[in-house]
């Protein structure tokens, strides 16, 4: 029975919609039941009429049913309302008519007559304004039919066939009248219905769009504020809540409208009774419409709202719901403490700015940059001039300088406006007169489109005084400095001269026939005289290494050769311990390097020495090894490492401190300052390196260090002189030719002569350009060597007077300077080859051997350098200077010992010159071709910067270094090189430089000033040789006797009297 139900139920809805109205809804279920009733109806009455033989009169009412049944389902389908109405009307017009007409008679078929009611009348029926009335209407008219019929079939019998078609006509007449007078009036309320219906539905449709597309754009709002918006009913329940709610609170709606009241566990426990009361009032019509409140969410985190309520309604009046809207003020709230704990702090920095400002020990002002006048200012500004506030107030900026310079004032104003800043020092003018130096700060900054000064004057006067007073301190500091330099020098000097002495006498005396215990004091003697001359020389060099006094050499060394030095010094030490010392070198190190030999020598000397002190049986290990090359430059390690006592560890990181040893006792039991290693730290990380030791008490020490060395590359010259002038060991090149030297330096004019006879060459030396051109004129030359600046006429211009009438004489320039520029200045004037200053012997052989001719003869003299062994002393490169000597040592030694002679008085010299002046220039420029000449590396590099230098600041930097320089090149001359005497070169002597001499003996005599052994001895020697031997022996007693009175009286006759 449910099934039919359901069935019937889904027939009786298949036109209506879930947006239906209720109304729209009962008309269309009307229609639907309409064809259904008729259709079953007709198909019974079609049936019975089939059953009865009436096959015509049957298929009209089935007819009607399939029909009908045929429309409902394109209803279902189209949902036209219209379409069905109209088939349903003209199916009960039609029948009626068509279903007499076959049964033979209208007036047979009066019964019928209440079908042609029935339909409209029912189609009818689903307006509810006319129902009642037609469904009683058709009642009516059922029973009067029904009457009439029953009363007509007696008439009709009695009256003639004529009569009867006539009531017939009239009866049809009245019905067809009757049905088309309803119908009539059915089809114009039934189109005014359908019309008022379809415009209902159309303002409906438009109506429930406009509504939900409201609804969307509500919802938009609602869901998309950053606020919480809700809806709390009379019961306390908060039935919508928007997004922003849900996700701050961390709840759904459906969980927040699940219980009344569920929303009161968002507020502070401290307010819920508050809140709740204000909804209880909102029920009985009292609202308070804004207030503020903090929610808290699920993960508790707290924000403060601010509400804002509204009551809806109903049309009792009565609370149907409350509307309130929370906007977040957390941020708000911190940004109104921000701001007001910032107000406070404002004015807190307010008021300490303005003590700072007030307190301030500098001058602070504001001035106008149009008027120049002072806008603002603290009281130091006025105070510190001796101004009062009004008084300052008045003046101009200008009345406070001291020096009025326009020119200066525009340029400090033209950097201002450029940089919107500047830093500078004025000299200001007191109330009282009194100067004062300022150091002045200008910012400029614009307030209401005016640009001012921010200005702060700061008294630099005591600091100024200070620095003169330091700057004073410090000149004096440094000549005191100068003086401790000297003083050690010379008491090195003093005390190692008898040294030597004593330990060579001593050494002499043991050669004799001497009784045990005579030796046995000799030899405590010797060493202890060794022990004092290793003590002087560690001080010295720890003094120079402090005060940044050694400068490292950059030249070419062998390291076998200084590893072969070390074994010669240890060898017999270590046999005489019975310790053996063994020296390893790395096979990969096979080159030649560039660096400072002297020194390495003395950080292995140092290294060794101790290893051999300490070390009492076992072995000692020296060892190098090529840690790694980056292109020309080798990491190099060396190591010395020992069996000996070795150093406790917590002793080992003072190991390397000045005067420290591991054990004061060890200083009784073994002897030295303790400065060895302290030295030899220093000097390792002067060349770049670093050092280390790792040892073990009683079982040894290992000392490592590190440094880099440059690969030597080998000229050209060098390669030329090696393939094809070196033809055997033993055969020296002899050429034949006459040379002219123009050369106006008498150093350099010895050493390049030297060569050239030592090369068979005859020499003229002209001094000046103008010579050079007489000489070429008068003399036939092979070749001419030309220095570039020459006194009267230099270089080049000489070189173009010569070109003129001399076209094929070999010119060679003579110069210091080497850049490609310089040597293309000489070949336009007419010059064939560029040889640098100082000179090199290969490439000297190289130009001599291409232009002039060549014969080798047979020399049985060795090679100096290869009979002694050449010791290079600081400040100069002997083997160098005795290689471009032509391995003449004496030579060498004579030309060192004349340029000290000859140029004592050179700091005084450069002392009297202005920096910068082509005096200067010059004289720095000779200085620099002499030094080189001579080896004299370290003075050479220094005079090469400054000549060089573009500035006079530059140059003025440099000279202090160069003044160094040339007193430690002095000082190590004189102490290293001894007057010595060639027979195939005899010295010469010059009376000038002899009374030269006198002039400074005598005037250091009359001063009282300390005059050094070497000078009496070059003193002496000129004296013997221009004099004679008598008055040299006289002059040498009286400075023996110090009879300082008598060796200047003496030293005067000799001058007048030569």
């Amino acid at each position: 029975m449910n099934f039919f139900k359901e069935k019937f139920n889904i027939l009786l809805n298949c036109g209506v919609e879930s947006s239906d109205s209720l109304e729209l809804k009962l008309q269309k279920q009307t229609l639907t039941l309409l064809p259904i009733i008729i259709g079953i109806a007709a198909m019974i009455w079609g049936s019975v009429y089939f059953l009865q033989g009436k096959y015509i009169s049957a298929f009209i009412p089935l007819s009607y049913s399939i029909i009908s049944l045929f429309s409902l389902y394109y209803f279902n389908h189209t949902k036209s309302t219209k379409f069905i109405l109209n088939s349903q009307l003209t199916l009960v017009l039609v029948l009626p008519f068509m279903l007499m007409w076959s049964l033979g008679g209208f007036a047979a078929g009066s019964y019928v007559m209440i079908w042609a009611f029935y339909a409209p009348l029912a189609s009818m029926a689903y307006s509810k304004q006319n129902s009642i009335v037609w469904l009683f209407l058709f009642i009516v008219l059922s029973i009067i039919s029904v009457l009439i019929d029953h009363n007509l079939q007696e008439t009709i019998k009695t009256l003639p066939d004529a009569a009867i078609h006539i009531f017939d006509f009239l009866n049809i007449s009245a019905g067809f009248g009757g049905i088309f007078f309803i119908m009539y009036h059915y089809i114009e309320q039934r189109d005014k219905m359908m019309n008022d219906f379809e415009e209902s539905i159309a303002n409906e449709n438009q109506l429930n769009l406009q509504i939900n597309k409201e609804e969307k754009i509500v919802s938009t709002i609602l869901n998309n504020t950053n606020a919480i918006i809700a809806m709390i009913n009379a019961d306390g329940v908060m039935t919508r809540i928007n997004n922003y709610g849900e996700d701050f609170t961390g709840y759904s709606r459906d969980e927040i409208a699940s219980e009344p009241y569920f929303w009161s566990r968002f507020l502070p426990k401290d307010i819920q009774a508050k809140v709740v009361h204000i909804i209880e009032a909102a029920q009985d019509g009292k609202i308070i419409r804004r207030y503020q409140n903090a929610w808290i969410s699920k993960k508790n985190k707290e924000n403060m709202f601010e509400w804002s309520n509204a009551l809806v309604k109903n049309s009792n009046g009565e609370m149907e719901y409350l509307v309130t809207v929370g906007i977040d003020i957390t941020d708000d709230i911190k940004r109104q403490q921000e701001l007001e704990k910032a107000l406070n702090v404002a004015e807190k920095a307010e008021l300490k700015f303005h003590t700072i400002y007030e307190s301030a020990l500098d001058g602070i002002v504001l001035i106008d940059m149009n008027t120049q006048k002072f806008i603002e200012y603290n009281s130091m500004a006025y105070e510190m001039y001796g101004y009062t506030k009004n008084e300052f107030a008045n003046l101009l900026t200008s009345d406070l300088e001291a020096v009025h310079d326009r020119e200066q004032i525009k340029e400090v104003q033209a950097i201002i406006l450029e940089r919107g800043w500047h830093r500078f020092e004025s000299k200001h003018r007191a109330k009282d007169g009194s100067l004062k130096d300022m150091l002045i700060s200008v910012v400029t900054i614009n307030l209401d489109n005016q640009t001012y000064l921010y200005t702060t004057f700061h008294d630099i006067t005591a600091m100024k005084m200070k620095e003169l007073e330091l700057q004073i301190a410090k000149e004096r500091a440094d000549k005191a400095n100068r003086a401790k330099s000297e003083f050690l020098a010379n008491m090195s000097h003093e005390i190692r001269t008898p040294l030597n002495g004593v330990i060579g006498l001593t050494n002499l005396v043991l050669q004799t026939n001497l009784e045990t215990t005579q030796k046995d004091y000799l030899n405590k003697v010797v060493n202890s005289s060794n022990i004092l001359l290793s003590i002087i020389n560690d001080i010295l060099d720890s003094f120079k290494i402090e005060a940044n006094k050694i400068e490292l050499e950059e030249i070419e060394y062998n390291l076998d050769k200084i590893f072969h030095t070390i074994s010669d010094l240890f060898t017999y030490k270590a046999q005489e311990k019975g310790i053996e010392l063994n020296c390893f070198m790395s096979d990969d190190i096979c080159y030649n390097l560039i660096g400072d030999p002297l020194r390495l020598t003395q950080i292995l000397t140092n290294l060794v020495g101790n290893a051999i002190k300490f070390t009492f049986s076992g072995h000692i290990d020296v060892r190098v090894d090529l840690v790694e090359k980056i292109d020309d430059i080798l990491k190099l390690r060396f190591s010395v490492k020992d069996t000996g006592i070795g150093i406790p560890e917590g002793q080992q990181k003072h190991l390397f401190q000045a005067f420290n040893q591991v054990d004061s006792s060890n200083t009784r039991k073994y002897g030295g300052t303790g400065l060895g290693l302290s030295i030899s730290k220093q000097l390792v990380e002067l060349m770049g390196g670093d050092i280390r030791v790792k040892s073990q008490k009683n079982r040894g020490s290992e000392f490592i260090f590190t440094i880099p060395s440059k690969i030597s590359q080998p000229s050209i010259a060098t390669l030329i002189d090696d393939t094809q002038l070196d033809e055997s060991d033993n055969k020296n090149l002899k050429l034949s030719g006459k040379v002219l030297l123009v050369e106006d330096n008498e150093i350099n004019q010895l050493v390049a002569k030297g060569n050239f006879e030592h090369f068979g060459l005859s020499v003229i030396i002209a001094e000046n350009g103008l010579m050079a051109v007489e000489e070429a004129k008068n003399s036939d030359f092979d070749i001419i060597f030309m220095d570039l600046q020459l006194p009267v006429m230099d270089g080049y211009e000489a070189t173009r007077k010569i070109r003129e009438f001399n076209k094929k004489v070999p010119i060679v320039a003579l110069s210091a300077a080497v850049m490609v520029h310089d040597k293309e200045l000489t070949l336009r004037a007419g010059m064939n080859e560029h040889l640098s200053k100082p000179l090199n012997v290969n490439e000297l052989k190289r130009i001599l051997t291409k232009y002039l001719n060549i014969t080798f003869q047979v020399d049985n003299t060795f090679d100096i350098l290869q009979d002694k062994k050449i010791q290079d002393i600081e400040g100069v490169y002997l083997k160098e200077l005795i290689v471009r000597l032509n391995n003449n040592q004496d030579v060498a030694n004579n030309l060192l010992l004349n340029f000290v002679q000859n140029n004592s008085d050179i700091i005084k010299t450069i002392d009297t010159l202005e920096i910068a002046s082509k005096a200067f220039n010059d004289f720095i420029h000779n200085l620099k071709g002499m030094s080189g000449s001579l080896s004299l590396n370290r003075v050479y590099k220094q005079s090469t910067k400054i000549y060089e230098s573009e500035s006079a600041e530059d140059q003025a930097l440099l000279l202090p270094e160069l003044k160094e320089s040339i007193l430690t090149v002095f000082d190590s001359i004189s102490k290293n090189i001894k007057i010595t005497s060639n027979k195939s070169s005899p010295r010469t002597f010059i009376k000038d430089d002899l009374h030269h001499l006198i002039d400074e003996i005598s005037h250091d005599l009359e001063q009282g000033t300390y005059i050094e052994r070497v000078r009496v001895e070059i003193l002496l020697e000129q004296i013997e040789a221009l004099v004679n031997k008598d008055t040299a022996l006289q002059i040498a007693k009286y400075f023996s006797l110090f009879d300082y009175e008598n060796a200047n009286a003496t030293l005067k006759r000799i001058k007048s009297s030569t």
